[in-house]
């Protein structure tokens, strides 16, 4: 990933990549984070882009950077994608994960653990 991928990501409040560093994007299923990695200041873009390409490198094949953007913090994390609802909120809730992401409604399903 490139500084210029980078700022617009952010812009977007976030994206999905995946191990080539491409965003992807679902229709059904949800996002459930394996690992969080780096919560890190926007403004820092050079340590951001670092991060981000420390982490693509790391994924295995049907894994996902995770990047979303939150009161000047950017949040970085290792996802993988899951078809059925109650996987997702059973996985999430096993690992303590505050939310997963639903990829049909774009939104956050806030799990309580």
């Amino acid at each position: 990933m490139k500084i210029k991928g980078l700022k617009q990501i952010i812009l977007n409040g976030g994206a999905t990549l995946n191990s080539t560093g491409k965003q992807v994007s679902y229709n059904n299923g949800y996002q459930v984070s394996k690992k969080d990695c780096y919560i890190l200041n926007v403004k820092n873009l050079n340590k951001v882009l670092k991060a981000v390409n420390k982490t693509l490198a790391s994924l295995a094949t049907n894994d996902f950077c995770g990047l979303w953007v939150d009161n000047g913090l950017i949040y970085i994390d290792i996802s993988e994608h899951i078809a059925r609802l109650s996987n997702a909120m059973q996985i999430g809730i096993e690992r303590k994960q505050k939310s997963i992401f639903d990829w049909c409604m774009s939104r956050c399903i806030c799990l309580e653990i």
